[in-house]
């Protein structure tokens, strides 16, 4: 987990960006296991959405 890797116990926001667009957003305080399905579920629908 990247939160493990960087000794990373919580962030304020958590933006997320895909081709220099801002496509999802998390505010407020996060633990680990919040941000890693924050991020986990955001991928999977830029997934879906890349998807033909």
């Amino acid at each position: 987990m990247a939160t493990e890797r960087f000794s990373v116990k919580g962030t304020p926001t958590f933006l997320l960006f895909h081709r220099g667009r801002e496509v999802d957003r998390l505010i407020g305080e996060s633990d680990g296991e919040t941000l890693n399905e924050f991020v986990g579920t955001s991928l999977s629908e830029l997934d879906r959405a890349d998807s033909p």
